[in-house]
């Protein structure tokens, strides 16, 4: 039997947020929280496998949902489910250009927000569909192929600076950017076999084509303007590996 899809629900109106729990829980979904502002949006995120977010434009916190989506989408690839009013044509302008997964328009039945989670999910899973099959023509080519929002962007593994272990997921680190992938780190470096890629910490990865110096009394790696912790477990192979003279 599968997992269930597992959503956390951002907004501020009390009783509507449980009416919206109940609703998914009746669908077979997992609610995994109820919040109402940004900041226990955050801390939910997180701690949380979280695989869909509806979420009310107008929240309270420090910022409203469509900052906060912005936020998540530069930090999570998880998609979100707009929930807004007829009223409102203003922010759900705005909201747009944050490309979420959908909208949903106040009151809705629990026909519409099923359709609307099920439609949602399904491009979910096309991008992923999609980007599987790019990986696999891109084999020979030494790239990876990463979706970071609503792009697709090809990486040279070469340029990976390092990668770093976060939960289930992994931030695949470049010189000017990185991605959030939803994959455990062992999996990522099954991907960059061949390359000279050695594990430096129980969290990181690093790229040793890419190291320019070692601080032995801080215990760090210095890959240009970037820093990587080196451990104890780790530093004798480590510096083996540098045949340093």
């Amino acid at each position: 039997m599968s997992n269930p899809i597992q959503i956390l629900i951002v907004e501020d109106e009390a009783l509507f947020s449980s009416r919206i729990a109940m609703q998914l829980e009746q669908l077979a979904y997992q609610v995994i929280a109820e919040v109402d502002d940004s900041e226990g949006a955050l801390k939910i995120l997180s701690a949380n496998r979280i695989d869909l977010i509806l979420m009310d434009i107008h929240i309270q916190g420090r910022y409203d949902g469509v900052e906060l989506a912005e936020m998540i989408h530069k930090e999570y690839q998880i998609p979100i489910i707009f929930i807004t009013s007829n009223h409102d044509d203003l922010t759900f302008r705005r909201a747009s250009r944050i490309t979420p997964a959908a909208f949903i328009t106040k009151p809705f039945s629990d026909i519409q927000l099923q359709r609307t989670i099920e439609l949602s999910l399904v491009q979910v899973q096309k991008s992923v569909v999609e980007i599987s099959q790019l990986q696999k023509e891109a084999e020979d080519e030494d790239v990876l192929f990463i979706k970071k929002r609503s792009r697709i962007h090809k990486v040279v593994k070469q340029d990976i600076f390092y990668l770093e272990a976060d939960g289930k997921y992994t931030r695949v680190c470049t010189k000017s950017d990185f991605f959030l992938v939803r994959k455990p780190m062992k999996e990522i470096m099954e991907l960059l076999v061949g390359f000279d890629f050695m594990q430096c910490h129980r969290s990181y990865v690093v790229n040793m084509k890419k190291v320019k110096s070692v601080d032995l009394e801080d215990d760090l790696l210095i890959l240009e303007e970037r820093t990587v912790p080196v451990s104890k477990r780790e530093k004798d192979k480590l510096l083996e590996r540098l045949k340093w003279i």
